[in-house]
């Protein structure tokens, strides 16, 4: 059921986005039109009820624009609108404590008009805060206030509303008994004023009700109500709602042909959320069921949706961070303008000043050059100080400006580090979830077993690199990381990374050859070049299939010495090459649906950078790859290169 509050929420909310772009575009039109202050405070109010959802920082601009015009005409009534309006725009950012106090501010004028209705409305308002910070107590408290002011007046809509509210909150405690009456009187009310979605969602809250204390047969009766009234996406929670209906009375063939319409429907309209649910579902029908496969198969996908909607909260949360930035920012900016705007009036007064003062110079023949004397100076001394000020007002500037740039270069590292802890780190851990849980059934055979512990072995390797590339991206990024060149033997590096990637070459039936010979050696750092050959080696065996071949190759020319990884493997076409090698730029999936982060190739290029060579890569679809880079070749101690002695060094990047 407090889905199903969800899902009305998001619908009503993106019916609100639809509708309030030609609306908003209509109100500026009269904005522009009208003169008289009233008026346009009661259109900057509307404007910032319009386009609060889509753009909250605009809201609140207008809304503040309507708050000084209605405060210099004395308008009470637009007043308290405004200032509820505002404290929505908090609320839904998550700032309460804000939020209040605009409602309190609304909650005080309402009381000074003596305005029942206005009174409730805010009394509703500080509810529903309490109620998001799950203070349930006081939510309830602050509703029935609003009730008991407006329970006798003809706003059926508002009653109706008030009545819900009271019944979210005791749902939410758990308290059906208490909250089933209110949603009846919300029913009763939204039949009146003939509010098909309204009466929908009542009905399926009325219903679930009913489920949760057992009585499926007549929650199937609302739930079915709910369900002819519902069209296209408002379908959803009535037919899941109709699945549990028959889960709790053990119809479980009727449950999950209820399950698979929702999950198909859900995917019509991609409606992650919906789709991760059903597949949660389905998974616990099945395991009740006792068909531990088709469980496990919906328990991923489940978890793969979770994933997903994880990230978009993420998304959401930061881009909420964004608008209150940008809020504070733009009041900074405000005060830094008048801040300029005092200071040139200080220098006007100060020509004044000194223009009088030439003035009385001229009548006072005798005092001409002292006086004149002592102006120059107070006008330097004021030149210097305005030029100081500014001088200030520049440099903060630039503060500003470079702490925006640091700020939103952590937000990219940042994201990357959740987009890749969120879809590859966190995969094998979901896959070790589901055996374990499957075990814990007792629903798998030895050999299933041995199955699922081969796949999480491989799973579990490709995750511990894939966090070695990540720790050492990270310390490039944040805290530096020091080079450390020396003499290395390529054979002997490049037989180390065979000998670990050899089983999984072994299990595609890849073959490996190295045709370095002992006498090619570079001078570099041999863990960056370590983590460079085993990153190109892995993704060589990632794309290619059995039967192909992997071969590591040297060539010495002048002070460098190039060195090749090349398969046969399935190729790379042309215009993914050019952005192979940029962050996030490309991730694929092998020919055995290996997953990887597009990490490794992005740190081969940094650390074959640092080490003073390039990386590059030559490719033909359906031929195969080389991969290719350059070091200094490694020379004698007395010989020197580029006009200095080549020896070890350690160079802090």
């Amino acid at each position: 059921m407090k889905r199903n509050l969800l899902i009305c929420c998001l619908l009503f909310a993106f019916l609100q986005v639809v509708a309030q772009e030609p609306d908003a575009k209509k109100l500026l039109a009269k904005l522009e039109q009208t003169q008289e202050e009233n008026k346009k405070a009661e259109l900057l109010s509307q404007l910032c009820e319009q386009v609060r959802a889509t753009h909250p920082q605009e809201a609140i601009s207008y809304g503040k624009r309507a708050i000084a015009l209605a405060t210099r005409t004395d308008n009470k009534q637009v007043l308290a609108q405004t200032y509820n309006r505002i404290g929505s725009i908090y609320n839904s950012l998550g700032d309460y404590e804000t939020a209040l106090q605009y409602y309190y501010e609304s909650l005080k004028l309402g009381k000074v008009m003596d305005d029942n209705l206005a009174i409730a409305k805010s009394y509703g308002n500080i509810g529903s805060v309490y109620f998001r910070q799950k203070q349930y107590d006081q939510a309830l408290q602050f509703n029935q206030k609003a009730l008991s002011l407006v329970q006798h007046k003809q706003d059926t809509a508002f009653l109706g509303k008030l009545y819900n509210n009271i019944g979210n909150i005791y749902l939410e405690k758990n308290l059906y008994d208490k909250a089933l009456p209110y949603y009846q009187k919300a029913l009763e009310m939204k039949e009146v004023i003939h509010d098909p979605d309204g009466v929908r969602s009542t009905l399926n809250n009325i219903g679930s009700i009913h489920s949760k204390k057992g009585a499926y047969k007549r929650a199937l009766r609302y739930h079915f109500r709910a369900l002819v009234l519902g069209k296209g996406i408002r379908r959803l929670n009535s037919l899941i709602n109709i699945a549990e209906d028959y889960r709790v009375g053990k119809q479980y063939d009727k449950a999950l042909k209820y399950a698979n319409l929702y999950l198909q429907e859900a995917r019509q309209y991609q409606a992650k959320e919906d789709i991760q649910y059903a597949a949660d579902f389905l998974s616990k029908v099945y395991t009740s069921l006792g068909d531990y496969r088709r469980a496990h198969e919906y328990l991923t996908l489940s978890v793969a949706y979770k994933d997903s909607l994880q990230n978009e909260q993420i998304t959401q949360q930061l881009a909420s961070f964004q608008v209150r930035y940008e809020t504070e920012r733009k009041e900074n900016e405000n005060l830094r303008l008048k801040a300029q705007s005092a200071l040139q009036a200080k220098q006007l007064q100060q020509q004044k000043t000194v223009a009088y003062t030439v003035g009385v110079l001229l009548l006072m023949a005798i005092l001409l050059i002292v006086v004149a004397y002592k102006g120059k100076k107070r006008l330097q001394l004021a030149n210097r100080q305005l030029s100081e000020i500014n001088q200030q007002i520049v440099h903060y500037n630039q503060v500003l400006n470079q702490q925006k740039e640091e700020l939103q270069q952590l937000n990219q590292i940042k994201n990357k580090f959740f987009s890749i802890i969120a879809h590859d780190l966190r995969s094998p851990l979901a896959s070790l979830r589901s055996l374990i849980q499957l075990l814990s059934a007792g629903a798998l055979q030895e050999a299933q077993l041995r199955l699922f512990a081969k796949t999480l072995e491989t799973e579990q390797q490709n995750t511990l690199w894939l966090l070695d590339n990540l720790l050492n991206w990270a310390s490039t990024q944040m805290n530096g990381m020091h080079v450390k060149p020396e003499h290395i033997n390529l054979k002997m590096l490049a037989e180390e990374n065979l000998l670990l990637l050899e089983p999984q070459a072994q299990h595609k039936h890849i073959q490996l050859q190295n045709h370095i010979v002992a006498q090619q050696t570079a001078f570099a750092d041999p863990e960056m070049i370590r983590l460079v050959l085993r990153n190109l080696l892995a993704n060589a065996i990632k794309f290619c299939q059995a039967g192909d071949r992997i071969s590591l190759e040297a060539v010495a020319l002048q002070q460098q010495i190039t060195i090749t990884v090349r398969d046969t493997g399935v190729g790379i076409s042309p215009e993914n090459q050019a952005k192979i090698f940029a962050l996030g730029g490309m991730s694929t999936y092998g020919t055995a649906m290996e997953k990887g982060s597009g990490l490794g190739l992005t740190l081969c290029k940094d650390f074959i950078e640092r080490n003073g060579g390039r990386i590059w890569v030559e490719s033909e679809p359906g031929i195969g790859s080389a991969f290719r880079f350059s070091l200094p070749l490694a020379l004698s101690e007395s010989t020197t290169v580029n006009g200095a002695n080549q020896k070890r060094a350690s160079v802090v990047c």
